[in-house]
């Protein structure tokens, strides 16, 4: 029977003893942690590899004369995508008294962007929401960070053809 109980006792100094130990170690662990987790200011390329930007310009027949109130309309879609999606971003443009080509630049955060989707800028002239201007799609890359996608031709639409919904208004 007195050994048990001085076997307990030395359990006991033991456990006293890597007392201290124990709390330093936790301590550096949860110091640690706290570092990990505490937001860092990224640097400006970080932004890159986040953000999306989408340049280029719209050019339309030199000497035109567009309607009052006409702007251009660029926007970056996928596919698939559902029935009259809104676009994924767009850029509105006031036309009035700006001269053929039109730059402009598209920006937005990545997280936006659906997996193992194609995706393409589109990009028309229109007045009282109807398309007036068209061009074909463009399809991008859209793994680097920036895409300049040049100029983009419009033409005009035929009076009497029929505008498909997915035509920018």
């Amino acid at each position: 029977m007195l050994g048990r109980p001085v076997v307990a006792q030395d359990q006991v100094t033991v456990q006293k003893r890597h007392m201290p130990m124990l709390r330093v170690s936790l301590s550096i662990i949860l110091l640690a942690g706290w570092t990990v987790a505490t937001p860092v200011a990224r640097p400006a390329t970080s932004d890159q590899i986040q953000k999306l930007t989408i340049k280029g310009s719209v050019a339309y027949e030199a000497g035109a004369e567009l309607p009052p109130g006409s702007r251009a309309v660029i926007e970056l879609r996928h596919m698939p995508a559902l029935p009259d999606a809104p676009a994924v971003v767009d850029q509105r443009i006031d036309l009035e008294r700006k001269e053929s080509p039109v730059s402009f630049e598209l920006t937005l955060e990545r997280y936006k962007l659906v997996g193992n989707a194609t995706y393409f800028v589109r990009g028309a002239i229109v007045s009282e929401n109807r398309a007036i201007w068209t061009a074909d799609d463009v399809k991008i890359d859209v793994t680097e960070s920036t895409v300049d996608v040049k100029e983009i031709t419009l033409k005009p639409v035929n009076v009497g053809a029929p505008v498909p919904n997915s035509v920018p208004r």
